[in-house]
């Protein structure tokens, strides 16, 4: 968790896009073990994503 921490506060915009998630009714969000990709789990579905950073790449799946 203190990795995750720092990570978080070197990289404050991956930190955003987590919040996001949370902020858009997110059940849970995290960071691939990579740190490459940053996801979010639905309930429902996904939420709109208007306001989501266009320089970001989303896929959705409904499992």
């Amino acid at each position: 968790m203190i990795l995750k921490n720092l990570f978080f506060e070197n990289y404050p915009e991956i930190a955003a896009l987590k919040e996001w998630f949370y902020g858009h009714d997110a059940v849970y969000a995290s960071l691939s073990g990579t740190g490459s990709t940053v996801f979010g789990i639905f309930v429902d579905a996904l939420p709109a994503i208007d306001d989501f950073p266009s320089h970001y790449r989303v896929f959705s799946s409904i499992l």
